[in-house]
């Protein structure tokens, strides 16, 4: 133990002169983290703005009226937290603060995923139809990427080694053709052949 304080204390001072006043990050205490994560499962939750900061949305009351735009389906994963010594992610080596579990991400990419609608949405989409074609994503509900929706395509590319976040936002790009209740099926699945099913509540949206 006094063998490692004096190694410890070498090193802190060796930072300090390298690299100046951030070496101090470095001697951060922090608790050991597994840093993969693997999904067990989906929950679905219907969101719209209006949250409190850090985080602008919040769940839709029941009966509550929505507009589509400001609508969105946040899904987030079920996750078991584990090692894994020969992984070709790698860790950052100059990270300045404590990690979370998980913070490497899966350990599987994604294949592919499908939002069905259940109702008939518009003249295009009917009952049973797979949205994916009209839906854009988001990896966080936080302030700082409220805005960064992307096409799924490029969530499947990024994605397909593996999963950089535990979670995943979903909208509608384009409105009904009246109003109506709502609900969507999401068909989640993984390169190992893992597939996951989530149903999201009935939600009434508008143009």
């Amino acid at each position: 133990m006094i063998a490692y304080k004096f190694w410890c204390k070498r090193l802190t001072i060796f930072l300090l002169i390298t690299l100046g006043p951030t070496a101090c990050f470095f001697s951060e205490d922090c608790d050991k983290v597994s840093p993969y994560f693997s999904i067990q499962g989906l929950k679905i939750s219907n969101v719209t703005y209006g949250g409190q900061d850090p985080n602008p949305w919040r769940i839709i009351d029941n009966n509550e009226t929505v507009k589509y735009d400001s609508f969105s389906l946040a899904i987030n994963f079920d996750k078991a937290y584990h090692s894994k010594v020969n992984y070709s992610g790698g860790q950052n080596l100059y990270a300045l603060t404590c990690k979370q579990s998980g913070y490497a991400g899966s350990q599987t990419g994604v294949e592919t995923l499908y939002l069905i609608t259940l109702q008939d949405y518009n003249s295009s989409y009917l009952k049973d139809d797979t949205l994916n074609n009209i839906i854009s994503t988001n990896y966080s509900i936080y302030q700082d990427n409220l805005y960064d929706f992307f096409p799924l395509e490029t969530f499947l590319q990024d994605n397909q080694d593996n999963i950089r976040n535990d979670m995943l936002q979903i909208k509608i790009t384009e409105p009904p053709s009246t109003e109506n209740e709502f609900n969507f099926k999401l068909i989640f699945t993984l390169k190992n052949g893992d597939t996951f099913v989530a149903i999201s509540d009935k939600v009434r949206l508008t143009k």
